[in-house]
C-alpha cells in the first residue's frame, strides 16, 4: 500500500469553475488518494472494497440475495 500511494498519489492541483466559465486554481493541492478520473483510482477502489463485498455477499446469500461489483459500481440485491 505504501508503494502504491507513493507512486500513484502525488500532489496535484485542484481547480474550480471560474466566473467566466473557465477553471481557476483552488489555491491548494490534492494530497490524499489518487487524482479523480485516474485509471489507477478505480482499480485501487475495487481492491480496497473487495473484502467487505465478500462479507456482504455472504450475508445476503441465505436470503437468495447477492452483492456484485464491476469496477466501482456495486449492486446489493436481497428481499425487501
Amino acid at each position: 500500500a505504501r508503494l502504491f500511494y507513493a507512486t500513484l498519489a502525488p500532489k496535484y492541483p485542484i481547480f474550480v469553475s471560474g466566473k467566466g466559465g473557465g477553471l481557476t486554481p483552488m489555491g491548494r493541492d490534492g494530497e490524499t488518494g489518487v487524482a479523480q478520473g485516474s485509471v489507477e483510482g478505480g482499480v485501487a477502489f475495487a481492491i480496497s472494497i473487495h473484502p467487505e463485498l465478500q462479507v456482504l455477499d455472504a450475508e445476503l446469500r441465505p436470503y437468495g440475495g447477492s452483492a456484485r461489483a464491476g469496477h466501482d459500481d456495486v449492486q446489493a440485491v436481497g428481499p425487501p
